[in-house]
């Protein structure tokens, strides 16, 4: 029984350091693949797009995650990069925790000192691509052809990759890891990447439709 317990704990170490050492590659080649995309220094851009991330356990505010978002969103405008503010995400909570996502962006943004009619959200989009959809509604609605982007540095990653192309200019601006907060642990980073090769799993195997399906079922309960 011991050398069977010590075979298991030895199988674990063994994967746990293969996992660490794929994270660790998938990190250098985001870097890599995003080290010219994530100039913001272009600015003013027409607006900044913010996405929604997650939840606090009070079930009731935004996360820790959105929290970096807003945080990065507000000062790209206060810095004048970005003329308007565009929240998005979220309504998948609506129906749980009666929690529209990009409003509550929108209301810490105006408390903070944004003006109200400088910042948008919207009320429908629940998942990545919703997201980018509901955003150019707002976007094309006032012209606006200069954008940037406010993630985390794997979403963006994610993100450019699937927006279709268009006559928009559109840069990226993740937050940096040394957050207000204190800096974004490994562990923290740990469970995004596997959230990113998770969803990049599905989208591969899975048909496009179905996936689709998959996604409004799991935002919506």
């Amino acid at each position: 029984m011991r050398r069977i317990l010590s075979v298991f704990i030895m199988a674990l170490v063994v994967l746990a350091g293969i996992d660490y050492l794929c994270c660790a590659e998938y990190c250098r080649h985001v870097l890599d693949d995003m080290a010219g995309k994530m100039d913001s220094s272009g600015g003013p851009f027409d607006a900044a797009v913010v996405l929604f991330g997650d939840v606090a356990n009070d079930l009731a505010t935004p996360g820790a995650e959105t929290m970096r978002r807003i945080d990065h969103a507000e000062t790209l405008f206060k810095d004048d990069i970005a003329e308007n503010i565009i929240c998005v995400g979220g309504n998948g909570f609506k129906s749980r925790y009666g929690l529209y996502g990009a409003n509550s962006m929108r209301d810490i943004l105006v408390e903070r000192g944004v003006a109200p009619e400088r910042v948008f959200a919207d009320t429908l989009s629940f998942d990545t691509d919703s997201n980018w959809r509901e955003a150019r509604r707002i976007i094309d609605r006032h012209g606006w052809k200069r954008i940037v982007i406010v993630s985390s540095l794997f979403h963006l990653h994610r993100i450019i990759a699937d927006i279709p192309p268009s006559s928009l200019e559109i840069a990226v601006s993740p937050y940096s890891l040394k957050c207000i907060d204190g800096p974004v642990s490994f562990w923290t980073m740990r469970e995004w990447i596997h959230h990113e090769w998770l969803v990049w799993s599905v989208k591969t195997l899975v048909p496009e439709n179905a996936f689709r399906r998959l996604i409004t079922f799991s935002r919506s309960r």
